[in-house]
C-alpha cells in the first residue's frame, strides 16, 4: 500500500510549499535534486527508483504533484533515508550542502537542444499563458479564502468554544509528551485535474475519528486539537487545507496511530465527531440565510479557480509533448538503471 502525500498546494497565497521541512538535509542522508523541463521523464525516473528501493525491501513515501495528482514530485526511501525530488519551478529546491548531502541530477542532458531552440517562441508563449492562468487561479482562491473568513465570522457566535477546547484537551491528556515534531504531509490538493485526495491517514491509523463538518466549523475543532497537542509536545503529522494553509484538514499522532480527519461521512464503521454538538441551534438559525449566500460566493470562486487550472493543464501537456519529442528516452532509461544500482550499492 503506497504511503501517498502532497507537500505543496495551489492556495489562496499562491504556490505554497512544505518542501524544506519534508526534504530536510538534517534528517536525510542523501538528497537527489532532479532538473529538467516538463516531459523529460522526472516522475518516471522517481517511480523507477522507488521500485528499485522496494525490490530491496525498503519502504517508500510517495510525494505527488499538487497540480497533477497522477504525477510524482518526490520520493523518500525511508530506511537508507534517501530522497529524490523534482527541483524545477514552481517547487524550486535550493541545495544547502551540495555534494555533502545533495546531488543534482540533470535529465536535460538527454534533450536535443537544437530542436528546442527552433521552438523557443512557442514554448515562451505557452509558459506566459500558463503563468497567467495560474495567476488568475490564485486570485480566485484568494476570493475563496475571503468568503471563508466571512463565514467564520458568521459562525463563531454560534460555537460552544469551551466545549470544543475541553473535547480537544481530553485527547491530549491521554497522550505522553514527545519531541513536538510536526510534519506537514497533505492528502488533498486543488490542481489541473480538479480536486484530489488520498486515504493515507485513514489507512495508517488504528484509532480514526471522522470529523463530520457542520456549517464550516470542523476546521476550528481541528485547530484546537492541534493547539492542545502542541502544548503537550505531541509528535504530529498534519494535512493543512490546500487552499487555506492556516486550517487543518487532518491530524495524526503517529506514536498512538490516532487520527482526526474532516470529511462528510463517507467512511462506514469509523468513530465520528459531529460538529453539530458544538453549535447553538438558535444562533445557527439566525445566520442560515447569510451562510448559504456566502457558500455560493465561495463555491463560485472555487469554480473559477478550477476553470483556470483546467486551462493550465492544456498548456502544460502541450509543453510536455514538445520536450518529450526532444528527449532521448533510451539513453535516459539506461542512465536510470545505472543510477538506481549506484544509489543502493552500499545499502
Amino acid at each position: 500500500m503506497e504511503e501517498k502525500y502532497f507537500v505543496a498546494s495551489n492556495s489562496s497565497e499562491g504556490f505554497y510549499s512544505y518542501y524544506d521541512g519534508v526534504f530536510n538535509p538534517e534528517v536525510l542522508s542523501r538528497i537527489y535534486v532532479i532538473k529538467g523541463g516538463s516531459g523529460t521523464g522526472k516522475a518516471t525516473f522517481m517511480r523507477e527508483a522507488a521500485r528499485a528501493g522496494e525490490a530491496r525491501g525498503f519502504s517508500v513515501r510517495y510525494i505527488y504533484c499538487s497540480s497533477d495528482a497522477s504525477s510524482l514530485d518526490g520520493i523518500i526511501i525511508k530506511e537508507p533515508k534517501i530522497a529524490i525530488l523534482d527541483g524545477t519551478s514552481p517547487h524550486v529546491y535550493e541545495p544547502r550542502m551540495t555534494g555533502a548531502c545533495e546531488t543534482l541530477v540533470d535529465l536535460g542532458a538527454f534533450l536535443d537542444v537544437r530542436l528546442l531552440k527552433s521552438g523557443r517562441g512557442v514554448i515562451e508563449e505557452l509558459l506566459r499563458e500558463k503563468e497567467a492562468c495560474f495567476s488568475r487561479a490564485y486570485a480566485a482562491l484568494s476570493a475563496y479564502e475571503d468568503a471563508g473568513k466571512y463565514i467564520e465570522k458568521l459562525i463563531k457566535p454560534a460555537l460552544k468554544m469551551d466545549k470544543i477546547r475541553k473535547y480537544a484537551k481530553k485527547f491530549s491528556d491521554n497522550l505522553t509528551g514527545e519531541e513536538g515534531i510536526v510534519e506537514h504531509l497533505l492528502v488533498r490538493s486543488v490542481g489541473m485535474t480538479g480536486l484530489a485526495s488520498f486515504d493515507t491517514y485513514y489507512e495508517n491509523s488504528d484509532i480514526y475519528y471522522e470529523v463530520n463538518d457542520y456549517f464550516d466549523t470542523a476546521h476550528i475543532l481541528m485547530n484546537e486539537i492541534y493547539s492542545a497537542f502542541m502544548l503537550k509536545n505531541i509528535n504530529m503529522r498534519i494535512s493543512n487545507n490546500p487552499i487555506i494553509p492556516r486550517r487543518i484538514d487532518a491530524l495524526c499522532a503517529p506514536s498512538s496511530a490516532l487520527t482526526f480527519e474532516i470529511s462528510n461521512g463517507m467512511i462506514d464503521g469509523v468513530r465520528t465527531v459531529n460538529m453539530k454538538r458544538f453549535t447553538n441551534g438558535d444562533e445557527i438559525s439566525l445566520i442560515r440565510a447569510d451562510y448559504k449566500s456566502a457558500v455560493r460566493v465561495r463555491d463560485g470562486a472555487l469554480h473559477l479557480a478550477l476553470e483556470e487550472l483546467e486551462k493550465v493543464k492544456k498548456k502544460h501537456f502541450i509543453i510536455e509533448n514538445i520536450y518529450g519529442a526532444a528527449m532521448d528516452f533510451s539513453a535516459k532509461e539506461e542512465f536510470t538503471r545505472e543510477f538506481c544500482n549506484k544509489i543502493f550499492e552500499n545499502n
